[in-house]
């Protein structure tokens, strides 16, 4: 005799596969500033289009960053650091007229990974917004990257994120993602190892203004504040 589900399992197991299906198709990657970044609609963050925009156009007056494009983490006066190229992309009112520009964030800790759901580390972290964008976004799956959908010169290695870990406090490592594999880890801390990176924007590059406009609207504002006073 077949197994019967109880109704409100078979409503449960309905509104998993419904929210699952609706999730990917929910996650799309709007293209901005001409292609030269995409907005992420799942999670709400612009990528940089080019996965690996440093190593062409990063040139501060140091020695060569390490191979292909990557920097170390914190101060390291004999190389290129991401944080230098992070701040970079800040300056002088921002990289495609946005500020704000910085490292992907992992989530801590990240029920979906599938070694570790107590830390953030593992295969199939789609908590993390790297993670995200490999396994949600682009429907890649644990090995080499099948799809890397509109962006360019990803590479197959390590990315920096943002996010120490916190398992042991005397140890400063942070979380990376390996673009070659989908695992994410800790990978390196200060000063220790070249990776690559991905800059991400909050929120959608379309919906801030140029600094230009910004600034005519707000003379505009203090025009309309000084009539009401007249």
């Amino acid at each position: 005799m077949p197994m019967r589900l109880h109704p409100l399992v078979v409503r449960l197991l309905l509104a998993t596969i419904i929210s699952l299906v609706a999730t990917a198709a929910n996650a799309t990657l709007i293209s901005r500033a001409g292609g030269a970044a995409y907005y992420d609609d799942l999670l709400d963050i612009t990528w940089l289009a080019d996965a690996n925009y440093a190593e062409h156009n990063y040139q501060p007056q140091v020695p060569p960053h390490g191979y292909g494009g990557s920097m170390t983490y914190q101060s390291d006066p004999t190389r290129y650091t991401v944080e230098g190229f992070i701040e970079w992309l800040n300056d002088q009112g921002g990289h495609l007229g946005a500020t704000g520009w910085r490292l992907p964030t992992v989530t801590l800790p990240d029920p979906t990974c599938g070694d570790s759901a107590s830390d953030a580390w593992g295969y199939g972290c789609t908590g993390s917004e790297m993670g995200s964008l490999f396994y949600t976004t682009l429907g890649n799956v644990q090995g080499p990257v099948t799809n890397s959908g509109p962006f360019t010169d990803i590479q197959s290695s390590i990315y920096w994120t943002s996010t120490y870990y916190q398992g042991n406090p005397l140890n400063t490592a942070l979380y990376g993602f390996h673009w070659g594999s989908g695992i994410q880890n800790q990978f390196g801390g200060p000063g220790f190892g070249s990776q690559f990176a991905w800059a991400v924007l909050d929120g959608d590059i379309a919906l801030i203004p140029e600094p230009s406009t910004a600034l005519l609207l707000g003379l505009g504002l203090v025009g309309m504040a000084a009539r009401r006073r007249v």
